[in-house]
């Protein structure tokens, strides 16, 4: 997975809990104390996240690891696309836990 099908599918996954939670885009924005503008940028995936802003967004979303695009396994795809090193074989949590 490439960093920006990453970005995008994060964006979508917002845009849906928040449709699901009933708030618009400015509501969500504003209880979370993110500029609108950013915010809106997030979720059309056209920016990369701080990791402060990535915290902010899954603790207000209550997004859960197993969440799209959380899921460990597409995490290490997108760092071995990024950094094209050998990292771990992707890991089966349903079968660790």
């Amino acid at each position: 997975m490439e960093l920006q099908t990453f970005l995008k599918n994060f964006g979508r996954t917002l845009k849906e809990t928040r449709r699901q939670m009933g708030l618009s885009q400015v509501a969500a924005s504003e209880k979370m104390q993110i500029d609108y503008r950013h915010y809106q940028n997030i979720e059309g995936g056209k920016i990369n996240l701080r990791l402060d802003t990535l915290i902010k967004l899954i603790n207000f979303y209550k997004l859960s690891p197993a969440d799209t695009p959380f899921e460990v396994n597409n995490c290490i795809e997108l760092m071995q696309s990024v950094h094209n090193q050998e990292l771990p074989k992707p890991m089966n949590l349903a079968s660790s836990m």
